[in-house]
């Protein structure tokens, strides 16, 4: 029998998506002048090449998550680690 979990753990997906045509056309930019980006926060955060930064907001894109079914479940030990990656293995042959 599986060990007693300390939590249970249900993680859910969500995503945003980003426009690339709408984000040069609001800030009349294009994308080849673009030295790097990320997301933090759900905010799109452009560098361009010159040093420039811009921050793009979809926020109406942050619907609500379907909490029907979870991406994944996981039984956690009291350390957070997954029952699952410490359950020894067997050698069946």
């Amino acid at each position: 029998m599986a060990p007693k979990p300390c939590t249970i753990e249900a993680i859910y997906s969500t995503s945003i998506n980003y426009k690339v045509c709408e984000i040069e056309e609001e800030f009349d930019i294009r994308w080849e002048d673009i030295k790097d980006y990320t997301v933090r926060w759900g905010r799109l955060q452009l560098t361009m090449k010159c040093g420039k930064t811009f921050e793009y907001d979809r926020f109406e894109e942050r619907g609500e998550i379907c909490w029907k079914r979870p991406y994944e479940l996981n039984e956690l030990n009291e350390d957070f680690e997954r029952l699952e990656d410490l359950a020894p293995t067997t050698n069946k042959e």
